[in-house]
C-alpha cells in the first residue's frame, strides 16, 4: 500500500530528502534542518528567528561584507576586493537566502503557508516560531474545561463558607492592624500552604501575610491562644456517652415520691 508524499516525515527536493513541517511535534527537526542548511550556505545570521528585528536588519545590511576569500581564492585582505567582488558576494548571499525561502516554502505543509507569507526566511521563521511556541486550540480548551469545573467545585457550600470566614477573619486582622498584603495574595498563598505537608494549616502566626504583634503587649497568661485549636478527644466522648446511658436514675423517683410523703405528713400535722 502506497502512501501519499503529504503523509511522510521527508519529502524529496531536488532529489534531497528533507524533513517535513506537518504540526508542531515536527517543528524541532525541521528547524534543525532548515538551521543546518542555511548555515552551509553561510546565510543563517540573515535567518535567526531568535534575534529581534533590529538586530535582523543591521545584519542585512552586512550582506556584502566579505570574508576575505569568500570571493576570490587568491585575496588576502578585503582591500585585494574591488567593487564587482562585492557585488558578486552580495548576489551569491542573497542567492543562497532566496534557496532558504524556497526551501521553506516547499517543506510546509498547506496549513502552516499563511503564517510563512513572507518575503525573507527571516520573517518566515519568525512567525512558524510565534506560532509554534503559542497555545494550541487544545491547550486552550483544555484549561478552560479545568477552570470550568474549578468553578463548579466553588459553589460548593463548605467551600464558600471557607472563604466568607477566611474574609471576616482578614477583615477582623485588618481592622488590628495585623496584615501586611492584599487580601487576595493571602488567600492565594493560604490555600497554597495547606497543599503542602510542611506548611499546612500553620498556626495564624506562622502566615505570610499576617503581622505578629509584640509579645510584650498581651498578657503572658494568654499565649496559649496562639497555639492550634485543641482537637477533640472523640474517645472521651464516647465514654461519657456510655456512661450517661448506663446510668441507673431509679433512685431519683423513689426519693422524690418519698419526699413527696414526707412533705405530706409533715403538713398534716402542722395543721392539727
Amino acid at each position: 500500500m502506497s502512501t501519499s508524499g503529504d503523509e511522510l516525515p521527508y519529502k524529496l527536493i531536488n532529489n534531497i530528502p528533507v524533513p517535513l513541517l506537518r504540526s508542531r511535534d515536527d517543528w524541532p527537526m525541521w528547524k534543525e534542518y532548515i538551521e543546518k542548511t542555511a548555515k552551509i550556505c553561510g546565510v543563517w545570521e540573515y535567518c535567526d528567528p531568535a534575534i529581534d528585528e533590529d538586530e535582523h536588519l543591521e545584519q542585512k545590511a552586512t550582506l556584502s561584507e566579505p570574508t576575505f576569500n569568500a570571493v576570490r581564492p587568491d585575496a588576502c585582505s578585503i582591500t585585494d576586493l574591488d567593487d564587482a567582488d562585492f557585488k558578486k558576494l552580495r548576489a551569491m548571499r542573497e542567492k543562497a537566502i532566496d534557496a532558504i525561502e524556497e526551501l521553506i516554502y516547499a517543506s510546509v505543509s498547506g496549513k502552516y503557508k499563511k503564517y510563512i507569507d513572507f518575503e525573507t526566511p527571516y520573517y518566515q521563521l519568525t512567525a512558524l516560531d510565534k506560532f509554534v511556541s503559542s497555545p494550541s486550540a487544545d491547550d486552550i480548551n483544555a484549561i478552560s474545561s479545568e477552570w470550568l469545573a474549578l468553578q463548579q467545585l466553588g459553589e460548593k457550600s463548605d467551600i464558600q463558607e471557607y472563604v466568607t470566614r477566611w474574609k471576616e477573619l482578614f477583615k477582623k486582622c485588618l481592622d488590628l492592624k495585623l496584615v501586611d498584603g492584599s487580601q487576595d495574595e493571602a488567600l492565594g498563598k493560604s490555600l497554597m500552604d495547606s497543599q503542602d505537608p510542611a506548611t499546612m494549616w500553620k498556626a495564624l502566626q506562622f502566615q505570610s501575610w499576617f503581622v505578629k504583634p509584640e509579645l510584650s503587649e498581651f498578657d503572658t497568661d494568654d499565649t496559649y491562644t496562639w497555639g492550634p485549636a485543641p482537637e477533640l478527644n472523640s474517645e472521651s466522648d464516647d465514654k461519657s456517652q456510655k456512661e450517661d446511658e448506663d446510668y441507673d436514675d431509679s433512685w431519683t423517683s423513689e426519693a422524690v415520691e418519698h419526699s413527696d410523703d414526707e412533705g405530706e405528713d409533715t403538713f398534716q400535722t402542722w395543721g392539727q
